[in-house]
Protein backbone atom coordinates (compact mmCIF):
# COMPACT_ATOMS: atom_id res chain seq x y z
CA UNK A 1 0.00 0.00 0.00
CA UNK A 2 2.84 2.06 1.14
CA UNK A 3 5.05 1.78 -2.14
CA UNK A 4 1.82 2.63 -4.71
CA UNK A 5 1.32 5.75 -3.19
CA UNK A 6 5.01 6.71 -3.25
CA UNK A 7 5.18 5.98 -7.15
CA UNK A 8 2.45 8.05 -7.54
CA UNK A 9 3.42 11.11 -5.31
CA UNK A 10 7.03 10.90 -7.52
CA UNK A 11 4.65 11.08 -10.67
CA UNK A 12 2.83 14.03 -9.20
CA UNK A 13 6.18 15.99 -7.94
CA UNK A 14 7.93 15.10 -11.31
CA UNK A 15 4.67 16.71 -13.21
CA UNK A 16 4.65 19.41 -10.94
CA UNK A 17 8.23 20.26 -11.35
CA UNK A 18 8.10 20.73 -14.85
CA UNK A 19 4.87 22.47 -15.12
CA UNK A 20 6.17 24.78 -12.45
CA UNK A 21 9.76 25.26 -14.67
CA UNK A 22 7.77 25.69 -17.94
CA UNK A 23 5.69 28.41 -16.46
CA UNK A 24 9.16 30.27 -15.01
CA UNK A 25 10.84 29.98 -18.41
CA UNK A 26 7.79 31.31 -20.24
CA UNK A 27 7.11 34.40 -17.48
CA UNK A 28 10.86 35.13 -17.98
CA UNK A 29 10.80 35.48 -21.51
CA UNK A 30 8.26 37.26 -21.46
CA UNK A 31 9.70 39.83 -18.92
CA UNK A 32 12.86 40.27 -21.09
CA UNK A 33 10.70 40.86 -24.42
CA UNK A 34 9.03 43.69 -22.91
CA UNK A 35 11.05 44.76 -19.82
CA UNK A 36 14.53 44.42 -21.27
CA UNK A 37 16.50 46.47 -23.42
CA UNK A 38 20.26 46.03 -24.45
CA UNK A 39 20.34 43.29 -21.45
CA UNK A 40 19.43 45.93 -19.47
CA UNK A 41 16.20 46.05 -17.37
CA UNK A 42 14.15 49.20 -18.34
CA UNK A 43 12.98 50.29 -15.30
CA UNK A 44 10.92 53.40 -16.45
CA UNK A 45 8.98 51.32 -18.55
CA UNK A 46 8.63 48.41 -16.07
CA UNK A 47 7.13 51.03 -13.38
CA UNK A 48 4.88 52.76 -16.18
CA UNK A 49 3.15 49.20 -16.14
CA UNK A 50 3.21 48.39 -12.62
CA UNK A 51 1.63 51.44 -11.87
CA UNK A 52 -0.88 51.57 -14.44
CA UNK A 53 -4.41 50.35 -12.88
CA UNK A 54 -6.22 49.90 -16.83
CA UNK A 55 -5.02 47.45 -19.13
CA UNK A 56 -1.92 48.39 -20.89
CA UNK A 57 -0.78 46.88 -24.20
CA UNK A 58 2.88 46.07 -23.92
CA UNK A 59 5.40 46.45 -27.43
CA UNK A 60 8.06 43.97 -27.26
CA UNK A 61 11.64 45.14 -27.20
CA UNK A 62 12.03 43.81 -30.86
CA UNK A 63 9.38 45.81 -32.05
CA UNK A 64 10.50 49.00 -30.27
CA UNK A 65 13.47 48.49 -32.18
CA UNK A 66 12.34 47.83 -35.58
CA UNK A 67 10.83 51.13 -35.24
CA UNK A 68 13.85 53.09 -33.85
CA UNK A 69 15.72 51.10 -37.09
CA UNK A 70 12.66 52.60 -39.83
CA UNK A 71 12.80 55.85 -38.17
CA UNK A 72 16.93 56.48 -38.11
CA UNK A 73 16.89 55.18 -42.38
CA UNK A 74 13.55 57.31 -42.97
CA UNK A 75 15.78 60.34 -41.24
CA UNK A 76 19.46 59.27 -43.81
CA UNK A 77 16.89 59.32 -47.03
CA UNK A 78 15.48 62.83 -45.88
CA UNK A 79 19.28 64.17 -46.06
Amino acid sequence: MIVPIDIEAKKKDEIFKATYSAKINEMTQEFMRYFMKNNQIDWIKLVDYVSKREDVKLESVEAQLSLELELEESFDLEE
